[in-house]
Formats: C-alpha cells, structure tokens, sequence
C-alpha cells in the first residue's frame, strides 16, 4: 500500500522540479544565440555562437545587433537606422542604401536618390555581408515588437567602405572618406 502512495508524489515531486527549471530558464536574461547563414561574414560566422540578453525596450544604437523574430523565423541583424532618421538611397540596377555618398550626390543630381523615412517604432537593420544578406533592403523596417534579444558586447563591423561593392564604381580620388 505505501508503494502505491509513493509512486504518485515522487512523480508530483518530478514534475515540480521539472517545472521550476522550465520557469528558472525562462526567467533568465541571457541566452546563447547561434548564427545560422553568411549573412552576417566576416563579423561572424555560420555556426558561431553569442551571447544576448532579452530586450524589454531599452535604448537601442546604430551597430547593436539584434535577435529578430519575422515570420516564424529567427534572424541576427545589426542596427543600421534608427527610428526618427532617414536612410538616404540611390537607384542603381533598383533602389538600394548600399551606395557610396558619392554615388548618393552624383544619383541625386540625376534625380534618382530618394531618403526613406524610419518610424519611431521601428529600426533599419542590415547584415555584414551586404552581398548575401536579406535584411531591411528586402523586408523594410522592422517592428521593436519583433525584437527579442540583444547580442551582448557585439563586435563591430570590420573596417572598411560602408558601401563595398558599389565603391568600386566610384574613382579612389572621388570617394568620400569618413
């Protein structure tokens, strides 16, 4: 008879321990995020796994990279815009941000820039690799609802042109350093 009484509180016990180390990770603010695609090479690679820590609306900064959930889907992308600024665009083979300010004033002049408006309550994110990634050149703005994480002290984006493939339609004497 005491197995029989037994047998049902060692499972309530199991099932209580299993349900405070559910709630336990659900409480905690970091979690480890792992890149999935080249979208974001050569900051970091397919594979690579970061840290973040959940977002609850705080401040957010050109270069932080961020968890996004779209569509079922979850993606990292860094902060290239933020909410209340412009993304100036120029029309070269279809509207695109990734232009050289060169470029930019020369398509301006030929009445082909455009500049698109962020929202308050939303960001303009891009990949690192501007070749492959499909980011907010392809999918617009994005909601701070769909914002889930925060990548903890990100490494910035290498060094280099902001534009990479479109400067090398622009002469080196002609570019604009920053």
């Amino acid at each position: 008879m005491k197995v029989l009484w037994l047998l049902p509180m060692k499972r309530v016990r199991l099932a209580m321990l299993g349900a405070c180390v559910v709630a336990a990770m659900g409480a905690q603010p970091y979690r480890p995020v792992v890149v999935v695609g080249n979208s974001m090479e050569p900051t970091y690679r397919n594979g690579e796994t970061l840290l973040a820590k959940r977002y609850e609306g705080q401040a957010l900064a050109k270069g932080d990279l961020l968890v996004i959930e779209m569509g079922g889907e979850t993606i990292v992308k860094r902060v290239a815009f933020l909410g209340g600024e412009h993304v100036p665009q120029a029309k070269v083979l279809g509207w695109t941000d990734d232009v050289s300010p060169f470029l930019y004033q020369a398509a301006g002049r030929a009445g082909r820039s455009r500049s698109l408006y962020v929202p308050k309550n939303k960001v303009y994110v891009r990949g690192d690799n501007a070749e492959t990634a499909i980011d907010s050149r392809h999918f617009g703005t994005v909601p701070l609802e769909d914002i889930r994480m925060i990548v903890v002290d990100p490494r910035p984006k290498p060094p280099g042109p902001e534009a990479s493939n479109f400067d090398m339609l622009v002469p080196p004497r002609y570019r604009v350093v920053r």
